[in-house]
């Protein structure tokens, strides 16, 4: 019986102890901005050029085996 009372306490005081901290933020006078660091790098161009392909592109070839009206069959 202890434990469930201890359990339901201890629930409700991080509830209320989160519930204040949070609060506590919302409402506090001071809004304190932390200064931005920004890098400059120097500006880079990028030029390219297209180059031809030098490989050989393999193509399929089709053999027809039957003749252009198809009644024939090859064996």
């Amino acid at each position: 019986m202890i434990d469930r009372l201890f359990t339901l306490t201890l629930a409700f005081a991080v509830i209320a102890g989160a519930t204040l901290a949070v609060g506590d933020e919302f409402f506090s006078g001071q809004r304190v901005q932390p200064a931005r660091v920004v890098a400059e790098l120097p500006r880079v161009v990028i030029t390219g050029h297209v180059q031809q392909a030098q490989t050989a592109v393999a193509s399929a070839e089709t053999a027809s085996k039957t003749s252009s009206s198809g009644a024939e069959r090859v064996r």
